[in-house]
């Protein structure tokens, strides 16, 4: 998988130097440099140290995956964790603010046309998320699932925070693990952007720009190993004939199967 320990541990190390970077300014500055610091510099360490500090789902875990019967057709299933979505939620508030701080301050830096622009766009993207999302923190207490990855015979389906969004399989022209701003995204390339039904968490257009492909699926919030549904996503992708498998109840042991195959390897963590 994308994620490792010592890249975790680089984000949250390079978030706690920033946060405290902002906090130092903020306590000794001039007034214009304390509103960068608090504004900018503090939300976006903030971000970086909730990202860093994340930590996903243990090696071949399959809690949260599971085989049932969704909208009348069996499918198997991946939970989003309701603690790991509030961390994200949380960490995409951070990333709004220090839009807002980038847009507001950028007189003070050496591009500020460029960085007032992607100051907007930053806190009106990750503002979007955060607003869409804030209804499932609530359930998230209780440490429930807020959504999942329902992936059927058919194709694949993403319940989460930000909607609801379908794809089928046979529209996916290729699928490719990313990253943006720390977190890694599961993503689907389609020949056809109509195929694609419904709005989810990631626009095609705000897809293409973050992470190089139409619909995007955060694995830092399932539940279960993400090489799991990575595995799964490829092979039935790239072998049609095993779709089948996906509605019946051996599917996690089969999974786990293409998943030691695709990863014979373990990942450090």
């Amino acid at each position: 998988m994308i994620e490792s320990r010592a890249k975790r541990l680089a984000l949250a190390l390079f978030g706690a130097v920033m946060t405290a970077s902002a906090l130092g300014i903020a306590a000794t500055g001039e007034r214009a440099d304390v509103g960068v610091a608090l504004l900018a510099v503090l939300p976006f360490g903030l971000a970086m140290l909730i990202v860093g500090a994340t930590r996903p789902s243990a090696p071949g875990s399959r809690d949260g995956m599971d085989v049932r019967v969704v909208e009348g057709r069996p499918a198997t299933v991946f939970a989003i964790s309701g603690r790991r979505a509030a961390l994200g939620g949380l960490g995409c508030a951070a990333f709004s603010l220090a839009g807002v701080g980038m847009a507001v301050f950028a007189q003070a830096f050496d591009e500020p046309i460029k960085v007032r622009i992607v100051g907007i766009v930053t806190a009106v993207l990750f503002g979007a998320w955060t607003l869409r999302g804030a209804r499932f923190l609530l359930r998230a207490r209780t440490g429930g699932a807020v959504g999942e990855v329902v992936l059927t015979p058919d194709g694949l389906e993403l319940r989460g925070m930000a909607g609801r969004s379908a794809v089928p399989w046979d529209s996916v022209c290729d699928v490719v693990e990313a990253e943006y701003r720390g977190n890694a995204y599961l993503g689907l390339a389609v020949s056809d952007r109509s195929a694609i039904r419904g709005s989810g968490a990631l626009t095609p257009v705000a897809s293409q720009k973050m992470i190089g492909a139409d619909i995007g699926v955060s694995l830092r919030s399932l539940q279960a190993d993400p090489a799991l549904l990575v595995a799964a996503v490829r092979h039935v992708v790239e072998k049609p004939h095993d779709r089948a498998v996906l509605a019946s109840a051996e599917a996690p042991e089969v999974i786990a199967r293409w998943c030691r195959e695709d990863r014979p390897s373990p990942d450090p963590r």
